[in-house]
């Protein structure tokens, strides 16, 4: 029959010398239901001595190891050169393995006296959980409190693949076994009425997807099997309030609000005789774009004389609340970060959203990781990135897939850059024509009257664009230890366990620029490529790609 693996395969940069009775373990998800059939570790012995191990499987509880499951038989270790050795599992210690559930896996070995047992590991903190305990009277259940130490080990099961787990036995504390591994998630959808009053609208919606992003909206989908006749007007009313919050066992009793927004749109459509309405939500924030940026008369903002970029941020944000009655969005006194960054420039006819974008390209001048976001709590937030990493991600425990995309198409290595109304000049990366041919873009920069600006506008675009772009997505499953809703744009991240092809494109703290939560898993969109380009033109532009409308009246009349 057909086998597959769950744990650390790879050789692990880091290893850990010990002398002592001891157990360790590390954290590890299958992809597939099984029955376990070894454990395979990469260990050594220092000088002429050996030791008897063993290795485990453990039982998640909470994050941590729990209720013991599993043990293979022992093995005595004498080779003085790291090697993968292997433990075989038989007769009840055949435990089932779920698809899903977390495990913990390792070894359990004697004092080796004079000498120490060498264990391969990766070298992240807190991957790994380790206690003394004398071999000779059996491994410990349930596992005793843990030290927390660098991994994951190099450790990793190899089983049998089977059909869907029915039988009780062997399945981890806290988990039925079968094919609903926890609880099912609850989806509660709330309502607004015009009056303020909360309608629980649940039993007729269904969740789809919700989309947010840092510097930007957030977007949700949701669709009925119910015929539109049977809807109250409150219930798809366009502009209507909607809050979608999310309950399970990985949350709050009360659950959190994931989503909070308004209906946007609502499409009926007919198939075979059937009726389904989607909705398409738009989050509160989408309504800084969708308004100019205004006070009483005025639609251009002159910063010209310096401001921060914490300060511009807040008169937007005021600005939009003392000019739209239904706004929702607002700041408090711990949101908004000072960037300390003063900066020049005129906001001309453009929107909050857009004001907001063009404040913070023109912070990350100085610093990359400076970004802002709305939540479901509609907290306007203008932060810099942590420089520490917000989550760890290991593949084949809380990673499902790994997408990395190439793009030409939209990639340049000749940059041809208009400026002073008069004058090109063009930009080039030889090795890389050579390599793909002339892939050009022109770029109309009518606010440049200088070539040393030239030069940095040209040499900016060549940096972001040279081919090939690179955009990289993963999908994290549901059984993400501190669970995926969690896990937020604007947060950083690490990923271990990653296949060599492209391991050298990643760093230890990522930024989470958009994510797309589903029912089981939420994908990731991260950077990997700190764009140079977009910062320098929108300094210079006043949105996307559109020139700055010169001489435009300062203030403005009502028709």
């Amino acid at each position: 029959m057909a086998t597959t693996t769950f744990g650390k395969t790879t050789d692990g940069s880091g290893s850990s010398n010990s002398s002592t009775d001891k157990l360790a373990v590390s954290s590890a998800t299958p992809t597939s239901n099984g029955t376990a059939e070894t454990l395979t570790a990469r260990i050594s012995i220092t000088g002429a001595g050996s030791t008897d191990v063993r290795g485990v499987i453990y039982a998640d509880d909470g994050g941590e190891p729990g209720e013991l499951l599993a043990v293979t038989g022992d093995e005595t270790v004498n080779n003085n050169s790291e090697e993968a050795i292997t433990f075989t599992f038989t007769g009840s210690n055949r435990i089932d393995i779920v698809s899903g559930v977390s495990y913990w896996i390792g070894l359990h070995w004697e004092d080796p006296g004079a000498e120490s047992l060498t264990i391969s590991r990766a070298a992240t903190s807190d991957l790994r959980r380790e206690v003394t305990d004398t071999f000779s009277d059996g491994s410990p259940d349930p596992f005793g409190t843990p030290s927390s130490l660098s991994g994951p080990m190099d450790v990793f099961v190899t089983f049998t693949i089977g059909p869907n787990i029915t039988r009780d036995d062997k399945t981890p504390t806290g988990i039925s076994a079968g094919v609903n591994i926890q609880p099912e998630k609850q989806f509660i959808f709330i309502v607004e009425t015009d009056d303020g009053s909360e309608v629980d609208v649940t039993e007729k919606y269904d969740f789809a997807s919700i989309t947010r992003q840092i510097n930007g909206s957030m977007e949700a989908l949701v669709t009925t099997n119910k015929n539109i006749d049977t809807f109250g007007d409150v219930d798809t009313q366009l502009n209507s309030a909607l809050i979608i919050r999310v309950g399970g066992p990985k949350l709050d009793a009360e659950g959190i609000d994931y989503f909070s927004g308004f209906i946007g749109q609502r499409t009926l459509d007919v198939q075979d005789g059937i009726e389904r309405v989607t909705i398409r939500c738009f989050g509160h924030v989408s309504k800084l774009f969708q308004s100019l940026w205004r006070t009483s008369t005025t639609i251009v903002h002159d910063f010209t004389s310096g401001d921060t970029v914490t300060n511009i941020a807040k008169q937007i944000i005021n600005n939009y609340r003392s000019m739209n009655g239904q706004a929702r969005i607002n700041f408090t006194s711990d949101s908004v970060e000072e960037t300390t960054t003063t900066i020049k420039d005129k906001f001309e006819a453009v929107t909050y959203g857009v004001g907001l974008n063009r404040a913070i390209k023109l912070v990350q001048d100085t610093d990359r990781r400076w970004f802002w976001r709305v939540l479901a709590d509609n907290v306007f937030t203008l932060k810099k990135a942590t420089d520490g990493t917000d989550h760890v991600f290991i593949v084949q425990r809380d990673i499902t897939s790994i997408s990395l995309q190439e793009d030409l198409a939209n990639a340049a290595n000749e940059a041809f850059i208009y400026f002073n109304n008069a004058t090109v000049r063009r930009y080039t990366d030889a090795s890389n024509i050579t390599k793909f041919g002339n892939r050009s873009k022109l770029r109309r920069e009518t606010n440049v009257t200088d070539s040393t600006t030239a030069d940095e506008v040209g040499n900016a675009v060549l940096q972001d664009l040279t081919p090939p772009i690179l955009k990289l997505r993963i999908v994290v499953n549901d059984n993400f230890p501190n669970g995926i809703e969690t896990i937020n744009p604007g947060d950083t991240c690490q990923i271990l366990n990653v296949p060599e092809t492209i391991s050298n494109l990643l760093n230890d703290s990522m930024l989470i620029t958009k994510t797309v939560y589903k029912k089981d898993n939420v994908e990731l969109e991260l950077s990997i490529k700190h764009p140079v380009l977009e910062s320098k033109l929108e300094k210079l532009r006043q949105d996307f790609g559109v020139s700055r409308t010169e001489a435009i009246p300062t203030t403005f009349t009502d028709a």
